[in-house]
């Protein structure tokens, strides 16, 4: 009777400890998805400087620098793929490269394909969470 004892004492204590480090685990996971979502919004947000006819030349310069700043920064929390597709587009828009529009266009979309991809994660089997093609992503503006 006394074994019944200490395992009425010692199960609740390990069912805590347990219940507190995938609490604590949760957390983590949800704090590093903001900061990587916060990332890669900026990152987002100042890719319009590789399109000059979008902007001002020193917006156009400006935003650049801030990508290339975020960019490498990512490499500390992307994936592979990200990293990749994102070196895949700046050969595309590289100073002295010659790339057609529709290159530079699916260099891009991939990128940002890439990047949806890492942030809506996958299922409980393992799928991508999206259907979206790089081609689906255009870029729009206001007349």
């Amino acid at each position: 009777m006394e074994w019944l004892d200490r395992l009425a004492i010692i199960i609740p204590i390990v069912v805590a400890i347990l219940v507190w480090f995938l609490n604590e685990h949760g957390k983590r996971q949800a704090e590093e998805r903001k900061d990587k979502e916060e990332r890669y919004q900026k990152m987002l947000r100042s890719l319009y400087g590789f399109y000059e006819s979008l902007s001002s030349k020193e917006e156009s310069t400006k935003a650049k620098e801030e990508f290339l700043s975020e960019f490498k920064l990512s490499w500390m929390y992307c994936p592979d793929a990200v990293i990749q597709r994102g070196n895949e587009f700046l050969d595309t828009v590289r100073t002295g490269v010659r790339k057609s529009d529709q290159e530079k266009e699916d260099a891009f979309g991939a990128f940002v394909l890439e990047i949806r991809k890492d942030s809506r994660g996958k299922d409980w089997l393992g799928r991508e969470r999206t259907k979206l093609q790089a081609s689906d992503y255009r870029h729009w503006a206001s007349t």
